[in-house]
């Protein structure tokens, strides 16, 4: 696990997001590494890796201190967040750490054609200024053969994890600000989000739920997909016979708006 000082994470609560989410995004920040591993197994520290939008640097610093090659990328404009990332990465005897992670746009990669093997973002891409370049951007950079996989909330569900409040699926910006601004929210932010939504991506998509009908969207997407089981739930691996029932299931709760979070994942 990474060490992060208290001082730090004060700093990061008091820039940004309050104590409780800090200590949650650190209790996580190996959840990318355990989805990609679950695909590629021990050949993952072969591969190049480049995360989009570190944030305040947990899943880049576990990554590398797993000894995988990655680069991550967070935009010169959040300097206070860069700086506390380069911080937290000196903490933990990153060498060159401004090697490790560079300020750069996820429409602006400062990197060659087919540079990495691996593309990844986790609650990013649903900020970024402009969507269609930031994915060309990424598919620009991925390998021939690569995977590009991407972790983001589906405004077409019921729940909106920023504001954390129940959502009216479908909404446009113009009504969202009305109903943020009627639950006694800052509109504002919303001008600062992409509603993004599995239909608006190619790929292979997995949806995800809250509290118990998550388990019926995994137990779906380990049908499709068995890679995606964890080893503690590699049994389940017996019952691919449910893979149509759980279909069914799927797609009414989606239409239900239940699916709040979503994976992509395209091969190049």
């Amino acid at each position: 696990m990474i060490f992060a000082p208290q001082h730090l994470i004060h700093k990061i609560a008091e820039a940004e997001v309050g104590i409780e989410a800090v200590n949650k995004s650190i209790s996580g920040c190996d959840y990318p590494v355990t989805f990609l591993e679950r695909y590629f197994g021990d050949k993952l520290k072969t591969l190049k890796i480049l995360e989009i939008g570190s944030g305040n640097g947990f899943s880049l610093c576990y990554a590398l201190l797993q000894g995988l090659d990655i680069i991550g990328i967070e935009p010169g404009v959040f300097e206070g967040r860069y700086s506390r990332a380069i911080e937290l990465l000196r903490l933990n005897d990153i060498d060159n750490p401004k090697e490790r992670l560079i300020k750069a746009s996820a429409e602006n990669l400062p990197f060659k054609r087919e540079s990495f093997d691996i593309v990844f973002s986790v609650a990013v891409l649903e900020h970024v200024k402009n969507l269609n370049t930031a994915m060309s951007e990424s598919m620009r950079v991925l390998k021939h053969g690569g995977m590009l996989w991407a972790n983001l909330p589906n405004y077409n569900s019921v729940w909106e994890g920023h504001y954390k409040i129940f959502w009216i699926p479908y909404m446009n910006k113009d009504t969202a600000k009305e109903y943020v601004k009627f639950r006694g929210r800052d509109p504002a932010f919303i001008d600062t989000l992409n509603f993004t939504t599995p239909k608006m991506f190619k790929g292979q998509k997995f949806l995800y739920g809250r509290g118990f009908l998550n388990y019926i969207f995994s137990a779906y997407n380990f049908c499709v997909e068995p890679r995606l089981i964890p080893d503690k739930y590699k049994w389940f691996s017996k019952f691919k016979f449910l893979k149509y029932p759980l279909f069914v299931c799927v797609k009414i709760l989606e239409a239900l708006g239940q699916g709040v979070i979503f994976d992509v994942v395209i091969r190049k």
